[in-house]
C-alpha cells in the first residue's frame, strides 16, 4: 500500500494545490512543513520539522509507514531527499539532488554528453572572473547552488560590467560562485516526469521574449513550443541521458535548455515542477486534469495519465520585481508619473498570432492618416469567427468599395487595401489611446472574451 510524504516548506505557492489533488484522489498521506501556517491549514496529516535539523526518533515512528516522499519546491528538495534515504522510500537519492544542484558538477555532466560544451570554473576573486572573460568571452556568473535564473549575471566585457559584478559579489559572499562560457541560442524550457529514471515529456515551452541583459529574468513562456516533433525527441533523449547520469530516478523535473544550430545546450535540470504558480496555466484532457494530479499519479503508480492540452495555446506571463514588497494597484495617474511610460496607442494581440514589420508599420501609418480611427486591425487567414459586421445583423451586402460588412463575403473576398468594417477580429488590435479614453476604455460587464464587440459599439 502506496504512502505519500509531501514535503512542502514554507512560501510554497503549491501547498494547496497538492494538498487537495492528493485528497481529491484519497491518497493515503502526511505532510512534513518547516512552515506553522502550513501545519494549521491542514491540521491532523502535519508534521512539523526544522528542515536544517535531523529528524528524531518520535517523528520516525509517524513516518514508518511512508513509502514515497516527493518534494515541494526547490527549498525542500535536499530535506527530502534524505528523507528518501532514511526511510528507503521512492524519491530521489541525496547524492543525486546535491549534484543537480550543483551549478559547476551538473556542467560538467551535461558537457560529457553534449555536442554543445561550455568551459567552467570555481571562482575565487574579481580576478579569476576578468581572467576567464578574456580567455573565453561572454560568459556568465552565478551561485553554485543558486536557483533557476535568481543572482545570474552575463558579462560581455568585464570592465563594463565591473559594477554589476561587484554588487553579485557582494550580495552572495556568502555563497560559492562559478562562471562558465555563455552559449547563444534560443532558450526553452521542458516539463517533464521521472519514472523509474525514464524520463516522459509534458510539454515544451517557447521563451518568445529576449531577456533584459545583464540578467536572466524570466518573461513569458508558451506552449505548446513551435519545435519540430523529431527536435523534441531528440531533446528528450538527451534529458534522459542527462538524468541518468545525474542519479535522478522519479518525480517531476524543469528543464531549462537553448537550441543552437540544430544542437541542443542543456542550461540546467530541476527536479522539480516549473515554479511559483506557472503550473496553473497547464491543463489536459476533457476533464481538466491539473498538473499536480500527472505528477502526483506518475509518481505513485508509475504512469502517466495523457497530457494532451486542453488548449491549443497556453501561456504564462512573469513579471520582474526590482524589490520585496506587496503589489496593490496602479492606476492612471501613477501610471503617468512613471519616467518614459506614455503612448498614443497600444496593441492587443493574441500570444499564438504574429505580425510582421510591415504589417505593424502599416497598421500604424493607417491610425496616423485617420483622426477618426480609433482602431486598425491586420486582415488574418479568414475562418468561421472571421466578421467586419456585428454578429446579429447578419448582413449580407456591401455598402461601398471600401466597406465588406458580411461574414460570408469575407470568407469569399481577395481582401486588398483598407477597408471600413462594423467590428475588427480581437486577435489583433492597434487602439488609439485617445479614442479608447473617449468611450470609457473596456466594459467591465465583459468578463471574458468578445472585446472587439465592446469598444466597436
Amino acid at each position: 500500500m502506496n504512502k505519500l510524504l509531501l514535503v512542502i516548506p514554507e512560501n510554497s505557492y503549491k501547498s494547496n494545490d497538492f494538498v487537495l489533488t492528493a485528497e481529491r484522489l484519497n491518497i493515503d498521506f502526511l505532510v512534513i512543513t518547516d512552515s506553522d501556517q502550513v501545519s494549521s491549514q491542514f491540521g491532523d496529516t502535519v508534521i512539523i520539522q526544522n528542515f536544517n535539523e535531523k529528524i528524531s526518533d518520535e517523528t520516525l515512528i509517524k513516518l514508518k509507514k511512508i513509502t514515497h516522499v516527493l518534494p515541494i519546491d526547490h527549498s525542500a528538495l535536499k530535506f527530502a531527499a534524505y528523507l528518501v534515504d532514511l526511510l528507503d522510500a521512492k524519491g530521489n537519492k541525496l547524492f543525486a539532488i546535491e549534484h543537480s544542484m550543483n551549478k559547476f558538477n551538473s556542467r560538467n555532466t551535461f558537457n560529457s554528453i553534449s555536442n554543445l560544451k561550455a568551459k567552467n570554473m570555481v571562482i575565487k576573486s574579481l580576478k579569476d572572473i576578468e581572467v576567464f572573460v578574456e580567455k573565453n568571452g561572454t560568459s556568465v556568473l552565478k551561485p553554485n547552488f543558486g536557483s533557476a535564473s535568481k543572482s545570474v549575471l552575463k558579462i560581455d566585457n568585464f570592465d563594463k560590467n565591473k559594477d554589476y559584478i561587484i554588487d553579485l559579489m557582494n550580495d552572495c559572499e556568502d555563497q560559492e560562485m562559478v562562471i562558465e562560457q555563455y552559449i547563444d541560442g534560443k532558450e526553452y524550457a521542458l516539463e517533464g516526469n521521472l519514472i523509474n529514471s525514464n524520463l516522459n515529456k509534458i510539454t515544451i515551452f517557447d521563451k518568445p521574449i529576449e531577456y533584459k541583459e545583464p540578467y536572466f529574468e524570466e518573461s513569458i513562456y508558451i506552449t505548446p513550443s513551435e519545435l519540430s516533433e523529431k527536435l523534441q525527441n531528440e531533446i528528450v533523449e538527451l534529458v534522459d541521458n542527462a538524468c541518468k547520469e545525474i542519479g535522478l530516478e522519479n518525480g517531476p523535473v524543469h528543464v531549462e535548455f537553448k537550441i543552437l544550430n540544430g544542437n541542443i545546450f542543456i542550461i540546467e535540470i530541476n527536479p522539480r515542477m516549473i515554479g511559483g504558480l506557472c503550473s496553473k496555466c497547464l491543463s489536459f484532457g476533457l476533464f481538466k486534469v491539473s498538473l499536480e494530479e500527472i505528477t502526483l499519479h506518475a509518481f505513485l503508480y508509475d504512469e502517466l495519465k495523457p497530457v494532451e492540452l486542453l488548449s491549443n495555446y497556453v501561456g504564462v506571463l512573469m513579471l520582474p520585481t526590482p524589490k520585496t514588497g506587496k503589489f496593490v494597484s496602479i492606476n492612471q495617474d501613477e501610471l503617468e508619473n512613471i519616467d518614459n511610460v506614455s503612448t498614443n496607442f497600444f496593441l492587443v494581440l493574441n500570444p499564438d498570432l504574429s505580425i510582421n514589420d510591415s504589417s505593424m508599420e502599416n497598421m500604424l501609418n493607417t491610425l496616423n492618416q485617420y483622426n477618426d480611427c480609433g482602431i486598425v486591425a491586420p486582415v488574418t487567414l479568414p475562418d468561421k469567427d472571421f466578421y467586419g459586421a456585428f454578429p446579429e445583423r447578419n448582413l449580407k451586402n456591401v455598402d461601398s468599395s471600401n466597406a465588406i460588412k458580411s461574414r460570408e463575403l469575407l470568407l469569399d473576398s481577395k481582401i486588398e487595401g483598407e477597408l471600413c468594417v462594423d467590428v475588427a477580429k480581437g486577435c489583433a488590435l492597434l487602439i488609439s489611446a485617445k479614442h479608447f479614453e473617449n468611450i470609457g476604455k473596456f466594459d467591465e460587464k465583459y468578463f471574458l472574451f468578445w472585446e472587439e464587440i465592446d469598444i466597436c459599439r
